[in-house]
């Protein structure tokens, strides 16, 4: 047969036919997973969304730990079935951590950790937090201190709280306290420490936190060149 033949009367094979099936099964398969429920909701999209500019206060010229953020991450169980949270402190500008332990989440407890941390790391001028009612509590007993009567020359502390519903705008310390919970469950496992040693394991979580990189580091190869 001549090729104008197979033009002129070509194959036609009926809808049911295995070898019309195999021919059109790409066609096929896209049609199940089209119509496939299950396919879909793996098979989405995720949508792009561009990334906003950071607040001024986190991109200023400032300080270490001039501006922070505060969040209680816990709790833990040490011996004695005694209950103990950890606080977290983070530099929004430079990104720096600080772990303060906490025996309750009482707003006495919280000032009591917030003046160790000033003791230590200086007094920051912005706080950022959530709405738990300690960081509440803490920002109505600054209010209440009056300035002029103790002859303080320094501007009072400005607590920022982010908006009830919405927990992504403490994404900058939420993720630390990722990282903080993953370290405390390689290290400590299913162990029960005492305070003491809570502590300590705390200052090396600390230490560890604050030698991260802040990007991504590339090996990179250094060749030696000797000159006789």
């Amino acid at each position: 047969m001549r090729e104008d033949d197979n033009f002129k009367v070509p194959i036609v094979l009926p809808s049911d036919h295995h070898i019309r099936k195999l021919l059109e099964s790409r066609r096929i398969i896209k049609k199940i997973i089209k119509t496939c429920i299950i396919c879909q909701r793996l098979s989405v999209k995720q949508p792009e969304i561009l990334e906003g500019t950071l607040p001024e206060d986190r991109a200023k010229n400032a300080s270490i730990f001039e501006v922070i953020g505060v969040d209680v991450a816990g709790r833990l169980i040490i011996n004695e079935n005694k209950k103990v949270w950890i606080l977290i402190i983070t530099c929004a500008v430079y990104r720096a951590v600080d772990l303060e332990l906490l025996m309750s989440l009482s707003t006495d407890n919280f000032i009591l950790a917030l003046r160790r941390f000033i003791a230590s790391s200086g007094r920051p001028s912005i706080i950022n937090s959530d709405n738990g009612t300690n960081f509440i509590g803490m920002d109505n007993s600054l209010k209440t201190i009056n300035l002029r009567r103790l002859e303080m020359s320094f501007t009072p502390i400005t607590w920022k709280f982010i908006p009830p519903t919405a927990p992504w705008w403490g994404g900058f310390w939420e993720r630390l306290i990722g990282l903080l919970k993953r370290i405390l469950r390689k290290v400590l496992g299913r162990t029960s420490l005492n305070y003491q040693e809570m502590e300590t394991i705390l200052c090396d979580c600390d230490s560890q936190l604050n030698s991260r990189p802040l990007i991504y580091v590339r090996l990179v190869t250094i060749q030696t060149i000797y000159i006789h």
